[in-house]
């Protein structure tokens, strides 16, 4: 796993931590929370688009390990038995 894979992945991990409850569609709740997280630090644009591109992978990547409706990429996820694209 590459640094960008690993910073990826860490942030994925802490969004994750920080969700206070349920919600019905996993997907948005990412983008409105990475939306949320790079208007709140105020890190200009560039900077902003490389941390929304690297949830949308990690979002991305976490769904097709789930589904597997399209071809993986470089990172090689195992989905665990029984999970959801939901967050129930």
């Amino acid at each position: 796993m590459n640094k960008c894979q690993s910073i990826s992945t860490a942030i994925l991990f802490l969004i994750m931590l920080a969700s206070p409850h349920v919600i019905a569609d996993a997907v948005t709740d990412w983008n409105q929370r990475a939306g949320d997280i790079v208007v709140n630090a105020n890190i200009g644009p560039l900077p902003a688009e490389r941390a929304l591109a690297i949830v949308q992978t990690s979002v991305y990547e976490a769904v097709n390990a789930i589904t597997q409706r399209y071809p993986i990429s470089d990172v090689k996820l195992q989905a665990a038995p029984g999970a959801s694209i939901e967050a129930r």
